[in-house]
Protein backbone atom coordinates (compact mmCIF):
# COMPACT_ATOMS: atom_id res chain seq x y z
CA UNK A 1 0.00 0.00 0.00
CA UNK A 2 1.35 3.06 -0.91
CA UNK A 3 0.79 6.81 0.60
CA UNK A 4 0.70 8.67 -2.74
CA UNK A 5 3.48 10.69 -1.96
CA UNK A 6 2.52 14.32 -2.22
CA UNK A 7 -0.66 13.49 -3.61
CA UNK A 8 -1.59 11.99 -0.30
CA UNK A 9 -1.28 15.28 1.62
CA UNK A 10 -3.08 17.25 -0.88
CA UNK A 11 -6.13 14.54 -0.68
CA UNK A 12 -6.33 14.17 2.67
CA UNK A 13 -5.65 17.62 4.24
CA UNK A 14 -9.35 18.85 4.00
CA UNK A 15 -10.85 15.84 5.36
CA UNK A 16 -8.40 15.87 8.30
CA UNK A 17 -8.87 19.68 8.83
CA UNK A 18 -13.03 18.79 9.07
CA UNK A 19 -12.34 16.04 11.46
CA UNK A 20 -10.09 18.03 13.90
CA UNK A 21 -12.77 20.62 13.56
CA UNK A 22 -15.56 18.13 14.53
CA UNK A 23 -13.64 16.98 17.62
CA UNK A 24 -12.86 20.13 18.95
CA UNK A 25 -16.71 21.30 18.43
CA UNK A 26 -17.40 18.79 20.46
CA UNK A 27 -14.86 18.50 22.90
CA UNK A 28 -15.59 22.11 23.73
CA UNK A 29 -19.23 21.37 24.03
CA UNK A 30 -18.98 18.81 26.59
CA UNK A 31 -16.84 21.04 28.47
CA UNK A 32 -18.71 24.13 28.68
CA UNK A 33 -21.94 21.42 29.60
CA UNK A 34 -19.63 19.99 32.50
CA UNK A 35 -18.54 23.77 33.56
CA UNK A 36 -21.82 25.39 33.07
CA UNK A 37 -20.42 27.95 30.35
CA UNK A 38 -21.48 29.07 26.85
CA UNK A 39 -19.28 26.99 24.64
CA UNK A 40 -18.41 30.82 23.45
CA UNK A 41 -16.40 30.62 26.55
CA UNK A 42 -14.57 27.63 25.91
CA UNK A 43 -11.28 27.59 24.03
CA UNK A 44 -9.09 24.45 22.99
CA UNK A 45 -4.89 25.21 23.11
CA UNK A 46 -2.68 22.67 22.75
CA UNK A 47 -4.52 19.50 24.13
CA UNK A 48 -5.88 21.55 26.94
CA UNK A 49 -9.39 22.88 27.54
CA UNK A 50 -9.79 26.45 29.12
CA UNK A 51 -12.17 28.82 30.27
CA UNK A 52 -11.57 31.11 32.36
CA UNK A 53 -9.36 30.24 35.28
CA UNK A 54 -10.79 26.36 34.52
CA UNK A 55 -7.98 24.50 32.42
CA UNK A 56 -8.47 20.08 31.45
CA UNK A 57 -6.97 17.80 29.43
CA UNK A 58 -8.83 16.57 26.35
CA UNK A 59 -8.83 13.34 28.05
CA UNK A 60 -11.12 14.44 30.58
CA UNK A 61 -14.07 15.00 28.05
CA UNK A 62 -12.83 12.56 25.67
CA UNK A 63 -15.49 10.24 26.50
CA UNK A 64 -18.62 12.83 27.30
CA UNK A 65 -17.65 14.22 23.96
CA UNK A 66 -17.71 10.89 22.07
CA UNK A 67 -21.38 10.41 22.95
CA UNK A 68 -22.15 14.13 21.31
CA UNK A 69 -23.16 14.01 17.73
CA UNK A 70 -20.76 15.54 15.46
CA UNK A 71 -21.59 18.64 13.60
CA UNK A 72 -21.95 17.97 9.66
CA UNK A 73 -20.21 21.88 8.91
CA UNK A 74 -18.07 22.25 11.68
CA UNK A 75 -16.16 25.68 11.66
CA UNK A 76 -12.90 25.47 10.58
CA UNK A 77 -9.97 27.23 11.78
CA UNK A 78 -8.28 29.53 9.39
CA UNK A 79 -5.68 29.23 7.37
CA UNK A 80 -3.73 31.43 9.04
CA UNK A 81 -3.84 29.72 12.37
CA UNK A 82 -2.84 25.91 10.81
CA UNK A 83 -0.20 24.23 13.19
CA UNK A 84 1.90 21.27 11.50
Amino acid sequence: MGTGGSWGVRWWREPMRRAAAQARTVLIAAAAADWGVDPSAVRLERGRLISGGRSAGIGVFAAAAAALPLPEQPTLRPEGEARY
